[in-house]
This record gives C-alpha cells, sequence and structure tokens, in this order.
C-alpha cells in the first residue's frame, strides 16, 4: 500500500501523487475505499455523515463543526464512533489483509 500519507489521505479527494503508486497499490487502495464506503453506508446518518467528511474528503474536525454549526466535541465523538463501528464491520476484512 502506498505509504506516503499525503498519497492515501484523504482516500477519495486526494488524487496528487497518485502516479508514484504501483497498479497493486492502486488497486488495494481502491479495494479499501469500496469496503469502507460500503461500511460507511450502514452507519446512522450524522455519524456516517462526520466520518465520510473527515475520512473521505479530509476536512478536521473543526473544519465539519463550524460547517455544520455543532461543537467540536460533536463531531469528534461522531469520527470516534464511526472508527469503532468501522473497525468492528471490517475487521474481517483487516485482519486477513493484515495476514498476508
Amino acid at each position: 500500500m502506498c505509504t506516503d500519507k499525503k498519497k492515501i489521505c484523504p482516500l477519495l479527494s486526494d488524487y496528487q501523487g497518485l502516479s508514484a503508486c504501483t497498479p497493486e497499490e492502486l488497486f488495494e487502495r481502491k479495494e479499501t475505499v469500496d469496503i469502507l464506503q460500503k461500511a460507511t453506508a450502514g452507519l446512522p446518518r450524522k455519524i456516517a455523515e462526520s466520518a465520510m467528511s473527515h475520512f473521505f474528503d479530509g476536512l478536521g474536525i473543526i473544519e465539519i463543526a463550524e460547517e455544520r454549526g455543532v461543537t467540536r466535541q460533536a463531531i469528534h465523538n461522531h469520527v470516534r464512533k464511526a472508527t469503532r463501528l468501522l473497525r468492528y464491520r471490517t475487521g474481517y476484512f483487516f485482519r486477513a489483509y493484515e495476514g498476508r
């Protein structure tokens, strides 16, 4: 997988540097994004929106809070809960992936 954080985060909106990735890395990235999108779709609406903005769009906690007119803590809690739920929902995939 691409190790340069600028290449992989945010997952969907940052396409700079992708030419430095191998075809295998690009495939793994797309596969990971697909799995995360499916898992995120099953989250409660506010939690999913916060997670999508943070993980996929690359927005910071403060930016999301200001945009939505809520507290930083509320967005932090949403992202934290989304992270826990996504780890639970995708755990099998990522355990299998790490075991390669």
